[in-house]
């Protein structure tokens, strides 16, 4: 279902999410605050479990990319976590319906000229919701454009960078991992390939299954958080990773909700 600002993507007459092509009648009321998902519904239809530009991290946006650092020509250009120096240009969003599949097509502007430095090539598939569980799959290839493009996460001990999800309530969440249970630190931690989270109590909210990979291989760095945060599978760290022109870098993610 389009709208002025992004598309609705449903299933039959149940909203599942909502996908922001532009920010202006959003929570952040920011032309050009773009390229994520904003609201998430529970598998009841009912509930939103996103959260969009929060008092207490404003640049967080519901299921998303980001990276601290974006670097153009050796040199850094963009602050992709933040929204600081760059902007998406959306070229296209059509929907298969034989595959149930939403396919996006986007490049990274940066700088005063809007210098298109990345070609982002993103395919979100949506299952059946079938027991309460439904299954998003977040298939993404990223195209440097320009020589001298790299990405990295957050400079510090956190090195938070990658898939990310803001979602509500944080405060309630349980985690585990390979069936042992986690405690949320400062820093990234090192788990199993999948990170499970639960709601204590009677929240009604579903349970998350999160699962990050970088070019075919699993990743099992994560931030988690029992702080009003986002959680993050970190990739790649600190270290820059070079998107060689010309090349593709494949990254993909799910999100698994059961209710």
């Amino acid at each position: 279902m389009k709208h002025p600002d992004g598309v609705w993507i449903m299933e039959g007459e149940r909203k599942v999410f909502f996908y922001r092509t532009d920010g202006t009648t959003g929570p952040a009321k920011r032309a050009g605050r773009n390229h994520y998902i904003h609201p998430l519904m529970a598998p009841d239809g009912k509930t939103v479990i996103t959260a969009d530009s929060p008092g207490d991290h404003l640049h967080q946006r519901g299921i998303f990319w980001g990276w601290s650092e974006v670097f153009a020509h050796g040199i850094k250009v963009a602050d992709g976590w933040k929204q600081v120096d760059i902007s998406w240009q959306i070229k296209s969003v059509t929907f298969d319906e034989q595959s149930d599949t939403l396919d996006i097509k986007v490049n990274w502007l940066t700088g005063k000229a809007e210098q298109a430095i990345v070609a982002e090539h993103m395919r979100i598939g949506i299952s059946k919701t079938v027991g309460g569980e439904q299954k998003l799959t977040f298939d993404v290839s990223l195209k440097a454009l320009v020589d001298g493009v790299s990405i990295a996460g957050v400079q510090n001990k956190k090195q938070y960078g990658g898939f990310s999800a803001r979602l509500i309530n944080a405060r309630y969440m349980t985690f585990s991992s390979d069936g042992n249970t986690l405690k949320p630190t400062t820093a990234f931690i090192e788990a199993g390939t999948s990170m499970n989270i639960e709601y204590s109590g009677s929240s009604g909210l579903p349970g998350v299954k999160i699962s990050c990979e970088a070019e075919g291989k699993p990743i099992n760095n994560w931030i988690i958080r029992n702080i009003e945060s986002m959680q993050n599978c970190v990739w790649p760290g600190r270290e820059h990773k070079a998107l060689v022109k010309g090349e593709v870098t494949h990254l993909r993610a799910s999100l698994t909700l059961s209710q």
